[in-house]
């Protein structure tokens, strides 16, 4: 019986050793604390590598460096969010504060606060650069384009004001540029000798709008480029319709007004009015009217933001605002710190009473001086009328009759 039991016991001890190691797992590898998954990996080498092609100062970077530099900051990065901060400081190396990048839709408050101390932190760790804080226009406040006529010295001058274009859609843009157009057409009509084009306090927005709108006073044809990594792309404005030209002359229409195009007095004196809170797409309007001949500019130094970004979708909702392009006359000279005025004006800080705008003021007296008055008015010639000569009245005769 020894023998049985003996075996009984030998099997027992088989079967527990057998059970215990079935019951353990194999050995996991240790996850790392940098790790990166693959979808955050692939998410943030896609805005990497839009920023590398698109990016206006994409040929300054060292990308190797920054892309290991990127990735070491978005070490444990579970999905596309987590990599925003390396993304914050990503942008940050190309020396542009005018890109961005604009959250996707459906972020919780808490998740947004963290990632603004993020952007924050990164913004704060670029070089800083002593520069005085603009003063704010204070016509900044303009809503809506707006026009009269000016009349001096018997002449009739169009005034105009261009606020910002913040339209999101082609309804809201062609609106603006309609808006415009008629004002346009309303002063037209009242024989202007020359115009007065305010973009004080315009921010920017959409440049296509107030291109088509202000277009007639421009003048026809290329009035301006896009300077970008790859060449130079033209603006133009013809017929009422607005766009970029490639090299071999074919048209991408921006924006186009189904009216028929109005004619204006070609080549009339334009006097530019701009402030510091003329910005962006307001600059890129003055740099169109640069070069133009017979113009000038009055008021204050613009913002130095004349430059254009293009927005790049990324698969999260998020997207990319990136410079791709810094703005040039039609004669190719860029304006990389923004235009400085022909006749400077200081800054104010509340609209000026009526009759106290300096800059207006001094842009009607350089209309005044660069056109013509208007001609004499002819000389009145009395109309002399004859007296008519009078006839002798016939005499009475006075018939006696009989009695």
């Amino acid at each position: 019986m020894k023998y049985p039991i003996r075996l009984l016991v030998c099997s027992l001890i088989l079967f527990g050793a057998t059970c215990g190691f079935a019951s353990k797992k194999p050995p996991q590898p240790a996850t790392s604390p940098t790790a990166i998954t693959p979808d955050a990996a692939a998410f943030l080498n896609n805005a990497l590598d839009i920023m590398q092609q698109h990016s206006l100062h994409a040929q300054s970077v060292d990308w190797a460096d920054l892309r290991t530099e990127a990735f070491k900051r978005a070490a444990g990065a579970f999905n596309p969010i987590d990599t925003y901060p390396a993304l914050y400081w990503a942008l940050v190396q190309l020396n542009d504060p005018s890109s961005r990048l604009r959250l996707p839709p459906g972020l919780y408050p808490d998740q947004i606060a963290l990632l603004k101390q993020a952007e924050q932190e990164a913004a704060e760790s670029a070089p800083r650069v002593a520069q005085s804080a603009p003063t704010p226009s204070p016509f900044a406040s303009r809503g809506l384009p707006d026009g009269h006529i000016v009349t001096l010295d018997g002449r009739n001058f169009g005034y105009i004001s261009l606020p910002r274009c913040s339209a999101k859609d082609n309804d809201g843009l062609l609106l603006y540029a309609s808006d415009v157009r008629r004002i346009l057409t309303e002063l037209s009509a009242q024989g202007p000798k020359g115009w007065i084009v305010d973009l004080r306090g315009n921010g920017g927005g959409n440049m296509w709008p107030m291109l088509t709108g202000i277009g007639p006073v421009l003048g026809e044809g290329v009035v301006g480029y896009f300077v970008t990594a790859d060449g130079n792309i033209p603006w133009f404005y013809q017929d009422g319709k607005t766009g970029t030209r490639t090299a071999t002359g074919l048209e991408a229409v921006s924006l186009s007004l189904s009216d028929s195009p109005l004619r204006v007095t070609p080549m009339a004196p334009v006097a530019v009015l701009m402030d510091d809170g003329t910005a962006s797409s307001a600059e890129a309007i003055a740099v169109a009217f640069h070069a133009r001949p017979d113009t000038r500019f009055f008021g204050q130094h613009t913002a130095g933001k004349s430059t254009a970004a293009q927005g790049f979708h990324l698969d999260d909702g998020a997207e990319l605002y990136l410079t791709t392009a810094i703005d040039a006359d039609r004669t190719g000279k860029q304006f990389p710190d923004g235009l400085a005025p022909d006749q400077p004006y200081p800054a104010i800080s509340a609209l000026p009473p009526a009759g106290s705008d300096a800059a207006l003021l001094g842009a009607q007296t350089w209309l005044v001086a660069n056109t013509a008055p208007p001609p004499p008015p002819a000389p009145i010639v009395p109309v002399v009328r004859r007296k008519a000569r009078q006839r002798p009245r016939p005499k009475k005769v006075i018939v006696h009759q009989g009695s």
